[in-house]
């Protein structure tokens, strides 16, 4: 996950702070008040009853009326707008612009709040007059979720954020089919209408289906995030939640070792620990051209059998999921067993 290897760089579960100073309040409360109102998208209409949801973190959000302004995490926003909610704001690890979950989207209309992980223009967030944050939250590795939520660098500005709208969090934990179901929760919840919703889920139980197929051939499959001065992450299908879901429909992942969640880190000469058929490389990553400068990876039969293929990032909703399936799917009819 390259969410997990990003949030090692922030501080985790800090101690409990002040949340706001009253001078950053009247500040926030100011920059609410400007900024030019937005028409809801198709995927959801406005309600005059009150509002609420619970998210996976057990938190209960509760707003005056539906919301329509969504703001929030890149891969939480590109999840809900698949299904056809449009946001106004969004931060994240990269920018929009080249993230190939907003491929085909209009994201001028998309103020840009942060393009780098924990780097958020509180005031730009608050100018865009969201009435709801939307982020993920990532397993601990021991049962519970990872504070702050994903996406903050500490409680402290996970906090100040709140304080311009609340926060639902969708954990991204167990398996990927779970992940996208609550995804659709929330969607509905914000007014997508039921049969786009079960358009979605057809297309990713279609992609299952193609997969499991695919599956068939046997061929195994590694995960890793490769970078040049910190060797390779090898991916744990276990702990990620597509991966798991991929096992399950029969995709051959290699057992993992190490006691680190998510990863197991291998040094540039200890790369062919793990023998793999076929080789995913995250596009947030060390590219094929990088991989293959590197003489201990070139040296691999999945490298020498040009079976490297890029794993793109794509959202956890069932439209997301569905064509990375599909992607998946098609290296693995190219591909053969060469261990």
């Amino acid at each position: 996950m390259d969410a997990n290897r990003a949030a090692l760089r922030v501080t985790r579960a800090l101690g409990r702070r002040q949340l706001l100073a009253g001078a950053f309040g009247l500040s926030v409360a100011a920059f609410a008040g400007c900024g030019r109102d937005r028409e809801p998208s198709a995927g959801a209409t406005p309600s005059d009853s009150s509002w609420s949801f619970t998210d996976d973190t057990g938190a209960t959000v509760r707003r005056p009326s539906r919301p329509i302004r969504i703001a929030g995490l890149t891969d939480q926003i590109a999840a809900l707008w698949n299904l056809g909610i449009e946001p106004v704001a969004a931060f994240g690890q990269v920018g929009m612009r080249g993230d190939p979950q907003f491929e085909g989207k209009d994201i001028s209309r998309v103020v840009d709040v942060g393009s780098t992980y924990g780097e958020i223009s509180l005031e730009k967030l608050a100018a865009t007059k969201p009435d709801l944050i939307v982020t993920n939250v990532y397993g601990d590795g021991k049962g519970g979720l990872n504070t702050p939520l994903y996406g903050f660098k500490s409680e402290e500005q996970q906090a100040q954020v709140a304080a311009i709208a609340p926060i639902v969090a969708i954990a991204q934990v167990g398996s990927v089919a779970d992940v996208a179901q609550r995804n659709a929760d929330l969607a509905a919840a914000l007014g997508v209408g039921a049969d786009t919703l079960a358009d979605a889920k057809k297309q990713f139980d279609d992609a299952s289906d193609q997969l499991r197929t695919a599956a068939e051939s046997g061929v195994s499959v590694l995960y890793i995030a490769a970078y040049k001065n910190d060797g390779v992450y090898v991916g744990k299908a276990p702990d990620d939640p597509s991966l798991r879901y991929y096992t399950e429909l029969g995709v051959n992942y290699p057992k993992v070792g190490g006691e680190q969640f998510y990863w197991h880190q291998l040094s540039w000469e200890r790369v062919d620990e793990y023998a793999a058929d076929v080789i995913l490389y995250s596009t947030r990553a060390l590219g094929k051209r990088g991989l293959m400068k590197q003489p201990t990876f070139a040296a691999l039969p999945a490298a020498e059998a040009d079976q490297i293929f890029p794993r793109v990032f794509y959202p956890t909703d069932h439209i997301g999921q569905a064509v990375a399936m599909h992607k998946l799917a098609g290296f693995l009819d190219r591909s053969h067993r060469v261990t």
